[in-house]
């Protein structure tokens, strides 16, 4: 093997997120390994060290980065020539490590806790050791010099003393990162500060970065690198801190985060990178005469209150003062650029630009307290946001060339003036500003998307140079009136949220743009017989009243949405009713046109409209296009083929004139309507979902239909149904909850469907179709079915043994007479009409409680079994009881209790348990309810006594309840009603009560609760 790949092992080992990375108790290499890939070994463990073989020539970057637990030992052999960056990173050494010389501390570096750490270098090396020093020389303009490329970070000493002279040769450099991270770094370092010699000529980039440093000291500075200084702990043992005079290159953020309060800025002519004092503590900084540019970043976020510039000054640089508190500053006359952000985040009051500003980049000025600012009248380049956040109130816009977005946004400006032949109105100009009154010049051509958006304006007139006006331009103002210019091209919402009553659209005009007008309170308007497109919602949300369609419009959807119309007019050659056009208005008649051929979803949804004619073109009704009207008539011509969902719903419909070609009527297309005879044409196709559930019909005739959807025809009062004989699917539920006593079987209607079909009718009788031989009555039977129809009498019916009706009835037979005297054996008989046989529960004839079973069960309190018993000596389960008697005496919650323990909220009877535990019926024990246990006599006799409101207490006595029992007062007064009697002087207080008992328990007690109510009365 001669390469690890990237992740190789890294990916092998990890299997998720909660698997620990697997530990290499001594990782061998193969002899022959060269290369090492990226990742290779990422956040494993070597607890007893890595050793490389002498054949390795490359290490990846970031290899063996962020291992888990520290290696005893790390050996690098000198045959690697490359690493990349990061290879070691985090990477934690406890005893030893060995390297070659050749690499670099960018290629190499880690870290250690052991202060007894020892490591080797191996190979030739440029680098000595003067005491904690690291060295290396070099020869400048033919003289050996010295240059301080690291430090032994195991030194105890805190202060470090660079000396002038090493073995005779001068210091002059430091090398980039020379007190920065080493190959071998402590990981508690002691050395603070590092005390300079003034024959320092060049320090490196990020030489001295967070190390206590005096500056002052470098007298014969030359060259300092990027962040050389950036150190909080950097101070100047002078007043000021003054720039070398032999310093002519300084790198990015130098001496960034200095400790420094007063810094004077000299003439000579430098290379500056940018941020060079940036992230400081000055206070005060002076420029000397001559200095032509102020570099970018150069005093970010210092404690700058007065800055004086100098008159030489032609370019501040972006960001140079950013985040001061500077409250005033005079721009010499001869800078010509300010820079973005240069000034943003201060505290200036008021502002004078000289001529000579050409260019003001973006935010320059923003997030200040401007009052007051002179705008040059030269100006060529003014950028977004220039001054915007400011508490600028009268505002001098000039004419510029390049014009940036939301400069003077958020001010609370008063007065704008605009100067001589200003054409451009830029992107958030004035947003969110205080603006109550604007004049525009006659030379605008272009306002930009939302240049006066969020003010006050009353008025405005759209000068005739208008070109283009963009999106929420004017929108949330409180404009009244405006004249709308042809020639204008507008964005969406240009006046939007407005208070605009009147509006005049002139002719010529070609387009209204979406939104345009929405939230107003428009109440008429005139559209121009020029217009071509009126955008999506245009007028929504208005107060028009009237308003007449012309032809060749094309309009978008909502349009006029949400208005306060009553009457519409609509021109000839008008040919679509888009989307929701006309919704939610007041128009109570609309004569259509001849012409339209769409009338698209929710056209005319919420109105008043009480009579509609579909014109003869229109094929397709729309989504909800008629729905939430006051229509009684609807007149449609025959080439109307599909009525779409919710069409015509929420209407008191009476006539409808359907089309021979309707093929589709669409989920719920006339929900809720007062149709109370259909007659369906033969062209039909599909009944949708709920097509017309709950809309009083009486009579339904389908001449065709292959489909009938789920509950089509649900919760009507149709007594008349004709289906045709062809209809291939009719759908759970279509006919429910309807008055049908007579149904007629389609013949392509499977008979296990036909219970769910028409469930919940009072059916006496079904006429089964020729085309089944056998057909189960488990799927017909009710209680009130009376006669079977067979169109073919050698049709065998199969049913259950037993099978009971919810309101308590048991099938007792077929027979072939309608007296009842003929039993029906099959099909043998020929029998055409076959009658239906009902009786009671098999098991309760001459019982004691047959009378209150039979009235108990016929109230839909209590059920009984499928079998066809009663079972009357049966127990009964508290949970049981709870449901039953909420039912009978519908409680109502009295106290505050928290819920029983075993009965969730998920529980079938929670609802029920809940009421009787609110009401105080039921209290349980220990928190309990005990839901599946039998109630006692005993238990019973309290319950009913709370729930009638009966006076516990009573004359009667029992053997078997004392006066120490706890349900005496309750039995007692249960017997003095007569309500319980007992045997043999015997209560039996804890025996289960019977269901036949608490049926006769509870009758009684209704009637008690019923006599009372009348004596008071």
């Amino acid at each position: 093997m001669t390469e690890i790949s990237n992740n190789a092992l890294y990916a092998f080992y990890y299997i998720d997120e909660t698997t620990e990375m697997e530990e290499f108790e001594f990782l061998r290499f193969p002899a022959q390994l060269k290369r090492i890939g990226s990742y290779a070994f990422i956040g494993a463990s070597f607890p007893n060290g890595v050793v490389l073989p002498n054949t390795v020539e490359m290490i990846s970057g970031l290899a063996f980065t962020m291992a888990r637990t520290g290696v005893s030992k790390l050996v690098i052999p000198e045959s690697v020539k490359t690493v990349g960056d990061g290879a070691f990173s985090n990477f934690l050494v406890a005893e030893f490590a060995q390297f070659p010389a050749s690499l670099t501390k960018k290629q190499f570096a880690i870290d250690t806790d052991n202060p007894n750490f020892t490591f080797q270098v191996t190979g030739e090396t440029t680098q000595k050791r003067y005491g904690d020093i690291f060295y290396e020389t070099f020869t400048h303009e033919g003289t050996k010099e010295v240059r301080i490329t690291g430090y032994d970070t195991f030194t105890t000493t805190q202060t470090l003393t660079i000396p002038e002279t090493i073995d005779g040769m001068t210091v002059t450099e430091l090398a980039p990162n020379a007190f920065g991270i080493q190959q071998v770094n402590f990981r508690k370092p002691n050395v603070q500060e590092v005390i300079l010699p003034a024959t320092i000529r060049k320090v490196g980039d990020s030489a001295l970065r967070f190390k206590k440093v005096d500056v002052s000291t470098l007298q014969q500075v030359e060259e300092i690198g990027a962040y050389a200084f950036a150190s909080g702990a950097v101070y100047s043992s002078s007043e000021t801190f003054v720039l070398p005079a032999t310093l002519h290159t300084i790198g990015d953020f130098a001496f960034s985060y200095m400790n420094v309060s007063k810094v004077h800025i000299d003439n000579k002519k430098r290379t500056m990178g940018i941020g060079i004092f940036s992230n400081s503590n000055i206070t005060d900084v002076s420029f000397e005469e001559g200095i032509t540019h102020i570099p970018a970043q150069m005093f970010l976020e210092n404690k700058l209150q007065q800055v004086t510039l100098p008159t030489s000054l032609r370019e501040i640089g972006a960001h140079a003062f950013q985040k001061n508190a500077i409250t005033s500053i005079e721009i010499p006359p001869n800078v010509t650029t300010i820079g973005k952000r240069a000034f943003l985040s201060n505290k200036l009051t008021s502002l004078e630009l000289p001529e000579s500003v050409q260019e003001i980049g973006e935010s320059a000025f923003s997030s200040n307290a401007l009052t007051t600012v002179s705008m040059p009248k030269k100006l060529k380049t003014l950028g977004n946001n220039a001054f915007h956040y400011n508490q600028l109130r009268h505002i001098y816009v000039p004419q510029v060339e390049n014009l940036g977005a939301k400069i003077y946004n958020n001010n609370p400006i008063e007065h704008v003036t605009f100067a001589e032949g200003v054409t451009n109105i830029g992107e958030g100009m004035f947003e969110e500003s205080n603006i109550t009154e604007i004049t525009l010049p006659d030379t605008v051509t272009h306002i930009g998307a939302r240049a006066f958006r969020s003010n006050k304006i009353s008025t405005v007139v759209l000068p005739s140079s208008l070109q283009q006006v963009g999106e929420y331009a004017f929108s949330n103002n409180i404009l009244t009136t405006i004249h709308i210019p042809k020639g204008v091209t507008f964005g969406s919402h240009a006046f939007a949220n407005n208070e605009l009553r009147d509006v005049t659209l002139e002719e010529g005009l070609k387009m209204i743009a979406p939104s345009m007008f929405i939230d107003n309170e428009i109440s008429a308007v005139v559209l121009p017989s020029s217009l071509q497109q009126v955008g999506n919602a245009a007028f929504k949300n208005n107060e028009l009243t009237t308003i007449h369609i012309p032809k060749g419009t094309v309009f978008g959807f909502g349009v006029f949405e949400n208005n306060k119309l009553r009457e519409v007019t609509l021109e000839e050659g008008v040919t679509t009713i888009p989307h929701t056009m006309f919704s939610s208005n007041q128009i109570e008649r609309v004569t259509l046109p001849q012409t339209i051929t769409n009338i698209e979803e929710g056209a005319f949804v919420s109105n008043a409209l009480t009579e509609v004619t579909i014109p003869p073109l229109v094929k397709t009704i729309g989504l909800a296009a008629f729905s939430s009207n006051q229509l009684r008539k609807v007149h449609m011509f025959d080439n109307v083929t599909t009525i779409e969902e919710h069409a015509f719903s929420h209407n008191p419909l009476e006539q409808f004139t359907w089309s021979k070609k309707l093929e589709t009527i669409g989920p719920e297309a006339f929900y809720r309507t007062k149709l109370k005879k259909i007659e369906l044409p033969a062209s039909l196709k599909s009944i949708g979902y709920r097509a017309f559930f709950e809309s009083e019909l009486e009579e339904v005739h389908i001449a065709a239909v292959d489909e009938i959807k789920r509950f089509a025809f649900q919760q009507n009062n149709i007594h008349t149904l004709t289906l045709p004989k062809q209809v291939t699917t009719i759908h759970d539920g279509a006919f429910i909850n309807n008055a049908l006593t007579k149904v007629t079987i389609p013949f392509k209607t499977k008979p296990n469907d036909i219970s769910y079909i028409f469930g919940d009718n009072p059916i006496k009788e079904v006429v089964l179709p020729a085309q089944h031989s056998t057909y189960n009555l488990d799927y017909v039977s009710n209680s009130r079915l009376e006669k079977i129809t067979l169109e073919n009498v050698n049709t065998k019916l199969t049913y259950k043994k037993d099978f009971v009706h919810r309101d308590g009835l048991v099938f007792a037979g077929l027979y072939v007479d309608a007296a009842r005297t003929k039993r029906y054996t099959g099909p043998e008989q020929k029998a055409k009409t076959i009658y239906v046989s009902w009786g009671r529960f098999s098991d309760i004839t001459g019982h004691w409680a047959q009378g209150a079973i039979e009235s108990f069960t016929s109230l839909g309190y209590i059920n009984g079994y499928p079998d066809g018993t009663f079972k009357p000596g049966a127990p009964i389960q508290r949970k049981h009881v709870a449901r039953i008697l909420h039912d009978v005496f519908k409680f109502e919650a009295v106290n505050d209790v928290a819920d029983f323990t075993d009965v969730p909220k998920s529980h079938a009877y929670y609802a029920a348990i809940s009421a009787v535990q609110k009401a105080g019926i039921f209290s349980g024990d220990n928190g309990k309810f005990q839901p599946e246990a039998h109630l006692t006599r005993g238990q019973l006799a309290k319950v009913l006594v709370l729930a009638a409101g009966f006076e516990p207490g009573g004359k009667s006595t029992f053997k078997d309840t004392p006066a120490s029992y706890w349900g005496t007062p309750y039995v007692a007064a249960l017997a003095d009603l007569a309500i319980v009697k007992g045997t043999d002087g015997f209560f039996n207080p804890n025996k289960p009560i019977t269901r036949a008992q608490f049926v006769s328990m509870t009758s009684l007690a209704l009637e008690e609760m019923k006599r009372r109510a009348q004596q008071n009365n």
